[in-house]
């Protein structure tokens, strides 16, 4: 005898509230996983966009990029813990790159060191995930 598959259905997710109502999900949260994707992507995105901006344009967008994540987080579930730790990592590495008009593009390496230094004062390890990634947003304003 074989087995008979059912073709594929309609699931509905009920929420119930505190008082007992149970009410249809219309909005189901992202993946786990999809903030980090989605930082990633916003940072390809980035990238791709400093060589057609510029000046002032480059820094909306990285502020722009910052908001839009942070909001993200906050509508997610809680990450994995490493996606957590990098997430947040990336986040503050791009709070310490110095905004106009007190960023200098020749005092970049003094901004990379110093970022290190922060995240790995004994520079045994390579630089975390997180780290290495918010530097890249440093080079794309040092190029």
């Amino acid at each position: 005898m074989r087995p008979r598959f059912l073709p594929s259905a309609l699931i509905l997710i009920f929420s119930m509230s505190a008082s007992g109502k149970m009410t249809p999900v219309t909005k189901i949260s992202p993946a786990p996983d999809s903030v980090k994707t989605e930082l990633d992507k916003k940072i390809l995105e980035l990238s791709e966009n400093a060589k057609i901006l510029k000046g002032d344009a480059n820094w909306k967008a990285l502020s722009r990029m910052e908001a839009d994540i942070n909001a993200l987080r906050k509508e997610s579930p809680r990450q994995k813990e490493d996606q957590e730790i990098y997430i947040t990592t990336v986040l503050l590495v791009m709070k310490e790159i110095p905004r106009p008009p007190k960023f200098k593009k020749e005092d970049c390496e003094k901004y990379k060191t110093s970022i290190l230094a922060g995240y790995d004062p004994q520079h045994e390890n390579e630089a975390s995930p997180g780290v290495s990634k918010g530097l890249e947003v440093l080079a794309i304003f040092c190029r």
